[in-house]
């Protein structure tokens, strides 16, 4: 999992997306999974998916919300088939 201060700072070096890369050639090499965190603009979106992150999460796609709000949005997500 790759934290949303590290998704945060992407944008202020070039060495971070060569980390970034490099956390993704590694996860791959041990056969895990990523998932960046925090990812709040379409700007970071595709940074990530550039490097070959698999899974992001963050507020670009939804807030964070309780368990009946939760509920609901599943249910109106998996009525539009996405």
């Amino acid at each position: 999992k790759i934290d949303k201060r590290f998704v945060d700072s992407l944008f202020k070096s070039g060495r971070d997306e060569q980390l970034l890369t490099s956390i993704v050639g590694l996860a791959e090499s041990l056969s895990l999974r990523t998932v960046a965190e925090g990812i709040e603009t379409e700007e970071q979106l595709a940074k990530v998916r550039e490097s070959g992150v698999e899974h992001v999460q963050g507020w670009i796609f939804a807030k964070a919300m309780g368990e009946e709000e939760c509920l609901r949005f599943l249910e109106g997500f998996a009525a539009r088939g996405d």
